[in-house]
């Protein structure tokens, strides 16, 4: 795995994100390119197992809204796995609804 690295942008966090998909095989993941707050960050893999993610540059902790927004994004592209990606972690409820939603 690589070493932690802080982006400094959207961007090198998107790439850093899908670095870090590639180690988990799907080393075809890579930043979407959409600017859409309410779209996907990283897309990658098969039509029989996409995987989708968002990336949060907040300060404070992603809540559980986040985790229903790329949960949400993952069914529009039929996407088998869903990630999410935050910066300052996350709040109890986000990871509670993230274990029941199964969002990684």
């Amino acid at each position: 795995m690589a070493p932690p690295r802080q982006p400094r942008t959207g961007e090198e966090a998107e790439k850093y994100a899908a670095e870090h998909l590639h180690t988990l095989g799907w080393p075809d993941a890579a930043p979407s390119g959409s600017t859409a707050a309410a779209d996907i960050d990283i897309i990658g893999g098969r039509p029989d197992n996409v995987v989708v993610a968002q990336v949060v540059l907040t300060r404070s902790p992603t809540e559980a809204r986040s985790v229903c927004a790329v949960r949400g994004a993952g069914y529009a592209y039929d996407a088998r796995t869903v990630a999410l990606f935050s910066r300052a972690g996350y709040t109890v409820d986000a990871v509670a609804w993230a274990d029941r939603v199964r969002v990684a």
